[in-house]
């Protein structure tokens, strides 16, 4: 993670400060919050079906995932923002903030990995069930899938093991802070081509990517083939279309919001730093549309797919529902309120 702050001479210092607070802090910060919240929404719908339903069962795993690349994005860049801004955690700053972009940061790569399988993975599963619905009970089974999503998380954890080991931090002569330094890992050429840069693309971009166009593809050729049909559609085959419906705006979602990562690198190298008049919002538009990607799902979702509406007022309605009330000694009479689940 780069965070680098560069800072035009001419601007007023405090001022970028406040740059930095409203948007890697405030707007970071709740966005990530709502997001949250969002996803843990996703997550009491999905989980009384996670066992019978292979798509729910995708679909609650996304939402743990996202939940996971939005705490640890929000960890690492927001109290930054806030503790430069008020002049104050300085402990957090000198020591806790290196030691996590060493140690920590490779936990948030992890889960935005998975979660780029796992949108891969959601989407085959609709492919599938759409295009090839003969294969779909033995190819889509809950166990299967089961199996899958755990290769995504231990493939997921393996493949940044090595960023575990390209830092290190090493308290200064004064012992006033951690100072970070790359390892003989990490300073090496091979691995900084190799894994940074080509592995890096092929797993996060290229693949899942080119599998995702063309799923995608398949899928709205289905939706536009199944609209005509849609008035003599039984509800259940209504609610699969808004389903499908649903997954590839998912996806599109996905690919805009992950495209800013790669187009962030093209303009680092091509936009000097010293051109920033403050800050660097390059690093905040690329955050912010990895933390969007991350909290978008569940407002898909409620817009696109009337079956996870209903599911979702269910159980709210269950959350709402009050317990009888206990007689009161003494009393005339007493009332039992409660609303019907």
């Amino acid at each position: 993670m780069n965070s680098t702050q560069s800072i035009s001479p001419n601007i007023d210092y405090s001022s970028c400060l406040l740059f930095d607070f409203y948007t890697l802090g405030l707007t970071l910060s709740l966005t990530s919050l709502l997001g949250t919240l969002g996803n843990s929404l996703s997550i009491l719908t999905f989980w009384p079906t996670r066992n019978e339903n292979s798509t729910s069962l995708l679909l609650l795993t996304l939402a743990m995932v996202d939940i996971g690349v939005l705490i640890t994005h929000t960890v690492m860049i927001s109290p930054g923002a806030f503790c430069k801004y008020l002049g104050s955690c300085m402990t957090y700053m000198n020591f806790t903030f290196h030691w996590m972009t060493a140690y920590f940061w490779p936990f948030g790569s992890s889960f935005h990995l998975a979660s780029t399988w796992l949108v891969v993975l959601v989407t085959f599963n609709r492919f599938i069930g759409v295009c090839h619905p003969h294969k779909f009970k033995s190819w889509m089974s809950v166990k299967m899938m089961k199996i899958q999503i755990i290769i995504i998380g231990a493939g997921s954890f393996v493949y940044n093991l090595p960023r575990f080991f390209d830092d290190w931090v090493k308290l200064s002569p004064d012992g006033t802070h951690f100072d970070i330094y790359l390892t003989k890992l990490g300073s090496s050429e091979v691995f900084g081509y190799f894994y940074n840069v080509a592995l890096y693309y092929i797993v996060i971009y290229v693949i899942p990517f080119s599998g995702l166009i063309y799923m995608s593809v398949c899928l709205a050729k289905a939706i536009k083939d199944a609209k005509a049909k849609r008035a003599q559609m039984t509800r259940a085959k209504k609610d699969e279309h808004d389903l499908t419906l649903s997954l590839v705006i998912v996806v599109i979602v996905y690919m805009i919001c992950q495209i800013l990562n790669p187009i962030r690198r093209v303009l680092f190298a091509a936009i000097p730093s010293s051109s920033y008049r403050c800050g660097n919002p390059i690093i905040f538009v690329t955050s912010l549309g990895i933390i969007i990607n991350s909290s978008i799902n569940f407002v898909i979702y409620c817009i696109f797919s009337p079956r996870f509406r209903r599911q979702l007022k269910g159980k709210l309605r269950n959350f709402n529902a009050v317990a009888p009330v206990a007689p009161i000694p003494n009393s005339v009479a007493t009332r039992s309120t409660g609303a019907d689940a």
